[in-house]
């Protein structure tokens, strides 16, 4: 089986003083946010998808969770990139 997100690099991510919890399922990588939940949540997500929109990378926020979603032909190194930018 292939791997898009380097473990090692989805546990760092983890330890942002923002982020909850993230983990990586094939082509996905989610980014629990800390703080609110539900609608509030999006606010807090807001700010980090305009960040990530104007380094190219599209990202989908539902409540305090940010989805990231890669191609199965995106390079494991591109995967690592993406994680860096967040």
């Amino acid at each position: 089986d292939r791997i898009y997100f380097d473990e090692f690099e989805v546990r760092q991510l983890s330890m942002n003083s923002l982020v909850s919890e993230s983990f990586a399922l094939g082509t996905v990588l989610a980014i629990k946010l800390k703080g609110e939940t539900g609608y509030a949540a999006s606010l807090t997500s807001k700010p980090i998808i305009e960040k990530l929109r104007q380094n190219g990378i599209y990202a989908r926020p539902l409540g305090n969770v940010v989805y990231i979603m890669v191609s199965p032909f995106t390079s494991t190194e591109k995967c690592v990139h993406l994680i860096k930018t967040l």
